[in-house]
């Protein structure tokens, strides 16, 4: 006989949300450096 402890239960602590003016700011720093990696690629630097 076997028993199942959720540790997720007993132990998880959630984190707090990021405000969505954070989110959006690493969006658009993802995107730039995403746009700078394909120009790169593309030869157009």
């Amino acid at each position: 006989m076997g028993y199942e402890i959720s540790f997720t239960r007993y132990f998880y602590r959630p984190q707090p949300l990021r405000a969505p003016d954070e989110i959006w700011a690493d969006i658009r720093a993802l995107e730039r450096e995403s746009e700078w990696l394909l120009g790169e690629i593309m030869g157009e630097v």
